[in-house]
């Protein structure tokens, strides 16, 4: 009898291996196996979100039951989670919704590492929880998955490893800099204006400037680092940071009146949109904000802006307006900035603006109104600043020498186009 059970038994197994299995039905072609019935059902798992949580690598593929999740039913592992097979969720979308909405930036320590590993979170570092409340609290849309999150979670990691490890490489007397393009595109948040042809520039940057990070370091201090090695840049006579030559010029002076380091002469308030050019193309003014192309606008008439409608904000004092024409980390610098410049320099004149170590060029003007005239006054310098004001028209502050003298000039005509020289801002 023994016998006759093991022989059957063995060719139930040989079946199952090797043919389809049809259970009280003919299994189709197509089908592996094929259960027919009209008054019983079949029976998956049934399990706790606690035991399928508890799966250990759980196979792409797997079905079972949930008995008490959010949503009761039946959920399928897609290979990275399992998700309900009716409406898409996520099984632990009430868990991740919880986690998301406890997030906030600033950080306030909520959710706690126990509340993120709870989830089925995995790789947490305890120092890095803050960057994690931060970054789950930042996308739009929020996320609702835990492949999401987990996402989040691994790429702050990967981040706070890069911004250790300038901090080290800044630190070390012995320990040149590796970092690489590619690590500085994973720090968070995302640093702008990353070249990567400066990438070495970068390295040396670091190893010349232990003082410019902490330990490890930060972002503002990495993003601050690719400004300054993107723009060649000099410390002023009043100890703010410039760029070394004019907007628009090929090269730094190497005297008042080097046409190579003159640049290009912008109308107050307008970003680089090719007005610029010493000889660009005119036009009658005013126009409306929006329709200035890029020809340079005359208006001759009060209030004497190129702008139909009076705008302070373009340039926007000490805080970088949305025209402003400088690059990512610069601005144009606020009349009290200029201020503080040409009262270190050595004369107050052209020959002190340019023994001064930004090397000022006296670079004329475009005026403002007349199309005749266009450059004029290379014996002068004008430079504007961001300070709006409105004396007799729409004004502007600017910086104004000659072999004589330096003033700060409140009343000068928007429409006017002046030099420009940006200062370092990486706010």
């Amino acid at each position: 009898m023994k016998k006759i059970i093991v022989t059957f038994t063995g060719i139930a197994l040989n079946i199952a291996t090797h043919a389809q299995i049809g259970v009280r039905t003919m299994s189709p072609a197509s089908a592996a196996m094929d259960i027919s019935s009209t008054s019983k059902g079949f029976l998956l798992p049934r399990m706790t979100k606690t035991q399928i949580d508890a799966i250990a690598s759980p196979a792409e593929g797997l079905i079972v039951y949930c008995t008490n999740c959010n949503a009761k039913g039946l959920y399928l592992n897609n290979g990275s989670e399992f998700i309900n097979l009716i409406n898409g969720a996520n099984i632990s979308a009430h868990s991740v919704a919880s986690i998301v909405a406890a997030s906030d930036n600033p950080a306030n320590g909520n959710p706690s590492i126990a509340d993120l590993t709870s989830v089925g979170l995995t790789n947490l570092i305890a120092t890095n929880l803050s960057g994690y409340e931060v970054a789950i609290d930042a996308p739009t849309p929020a996320p609702t998955t835990l492949a999401e999150l987990q996402t989040i979670i691994n790429n702050i990691n990967a981040s706070d490893a890069v911004l250790a490890q300038i901090g080290s490489d800044a630190d070390s007397a012995t320990q040149n800099s590796t970092v690489t393009i590619a690590q500085l595109n994973q720090i968070i948040p995302a640093l702008t204006a990353i070249n990567d042809a400066n990438e070495t520039a970068y390295r040396n940057y670091i190893d010349a400037n232990p003082n410019s990070f902490s330990s490890p370091a930060t972002q503002a201090e990495v993003q601050a680092m690719i400004f300054l090695v993107n723009t060649p840049t000099v410390v002023g006579a009043g100890g703010a940071i410039f760029m070394d030559r004019n907007l628009g010029a090929t090269q730094v002076a190497t005297s008042s009146d080097d046409s190579n380091a003159y640049g290009d002469l912008y109308q107050w308030g307008r970003n680089t949109d090719g007005h610029q050019f010493r000889t660009s193309s005119i036009t009658a003014g005013p126009v409306a904000s929006g329709n200035e192309g890029s020809v340079f606008i005359l208006n001759g008439s009060y209030p004497y802006d190129w702008l139909s409608t009076r705008d302070d904000t373009r340039w926007n004092g000490a805080t970088k307006g949305s025209h402003d024409p400088c690059p990512d980390g610069f601005r144009v610098p606020t009349e009290a900035e200029w201020q503080t410049e040409f009262a270190a320099w050595t004369t107050n004149n052209a020959a002190g603006a340019f023994n001064s170590p930004l090397k000022l060029t006296t670079a004329g003007d475009r005026h403002h109104w007349h199309p005749g005239i266009g450059v004029e006054n290379l014996h002068y310098g004008f430079y504007w600043s961001s300070t709006a004001s409105f004396n007799s028209g729409a004004t502007a502050s600017l910086l104004q020498f000659n072999s004589s003298s330096v003033v700060i000039n409140s009343n000068y005509r928007r429409s006017y186009g002046m030099s420009v020289r940006c200062i370092y801002d990486p706010n």
